[in-house]
């Protein structure tokens, strides 16, 4: 009789998204520790490669790191080339996916809106057209960390201070007002959608996201079904270009019945407050179900 996965958790780290990594790693291990597989859970502040050996006795990786250190690439090519089977995105996958740019373009290659935009640094984004207000972003960091509205020159002078301190480019989105919702995938199903409402229909910021003030609403009431459905496809045809094989959640802007894709996050938040569990439920199942399901899916590989 074979013997049930055993499964390791990577958690932790550095970044600016430790606290939600370690909040999400926790929810999974109640969830794992409820299904009776042996688990673990390791800090990758101790050293991949000083945590290798501990690895290798596990059958199952799940990396649960929000923000660069779990969705940039580098640590999912660390798995592959040891040949640990984990549960997350390839590193062919997050390179696609975790660079704006890049992802910007590969939608832009499909036919697939986004807003529009283009690249700035601190030489460069005093000589550029901006119709106000516009979005600035990181290149490459999640959880809308440093995204901020620019609604005038005085305001872009300033930002331009600290962010160019920070990182070397940026991204200028052009600013689109609508409903946003969001779009879990598990495996191959579509969850339904998430409705986000901010207060005073602010950004979905950092703060917005884990302070209490948004709505997140199941199903998505302001939009018709119908809408819906060309969302839902959206969604899995990103998912499915893009090579995602376990779990993504894609954020778009709707105006006027137009479709924009903002985002996909390739390690989206687990917690037991995150938009994805919510999605997972709102589908009629439950978290462990929906872990117990990535497992298998991991370990029969």
């Amino acid at each position: 009789m074979n013997k049930p996965p055993s499964i390791a958790i990577l958690t932790g780290g550095t970044c600016d998204e430790k606290e939600i990594s370690l909040l999400s790693a926790t929810n999974i291990f109640e969830t794992i520790k409820n299904l009776d597989y042996r688990v673990k859970i390791f800090d990758i502040r101790l050293g991949l490669y000083n945590l290798l050996p501990l690895l290798l006795q596990y059958t199952v990786i799940f990396p649960v790191l929000h923000g660069f250190e779990g969705e940039d690439g580098k640590l999912s090519y660390f798995l592959e080339k040891n040949k640990l089977q984990f549960i997350g995105p390839t590193s062919s996958t997050c390179h696609k996916s975790w660079n704006k740019r890049t992802f910007k373009n590969i939608c832009k290659s499909l036919g697939i809106k986004t807003p529009d935009w283009f690249i700035a640094t601190r030489k460069t984004i005093n000589n550029m057209p901006f119709i106000y207000p516009v979005i600035i972003k990181p290149l490459e960091n999640g959880s809308s960390i440093d995204v901020q509205i620019v609604g005038n020159k005085e305001d872009l002078n300033n930002i331009a201070t600290y962010i160019f301190d920070k990182y070397h480019e940026v991204m200028i989105e052009s600013y689109i007002t609508g409903i946003e919702v969001t779009v879990g995938i598990l495996e191959k199903k579509v969850l339904p959608l998430i409705e986000i409402q901010t207060p005073n229909k602010e950004l979905f910021t950092y703060d917005n996201k884990y302070n209490g003030k948004t709505k997140e609403i199941p199903f998505a009431p302001s939009l018709l079904p119908a809408l819906q459905e060309k969302i839902k496809k959206i969604a899995l045809r990103i998912h499915r270009e893009l090579g995602f094989k376990y779990l993504s959640r894609t954020d778009f802007i709707i105006t006027k019945d137009q479709i924009y894709v903002l985002e996909i996050n390739s390690i989206p938040g687990l917690t037991n407050q995150s938009l994805f569990p919510k999605a997972v439920e709102a589908a009629g199942f439950t978290f462990e179900e929906a872990i117990s399901q990535l497992i298998h899916l991991c370990s029969k590989k």
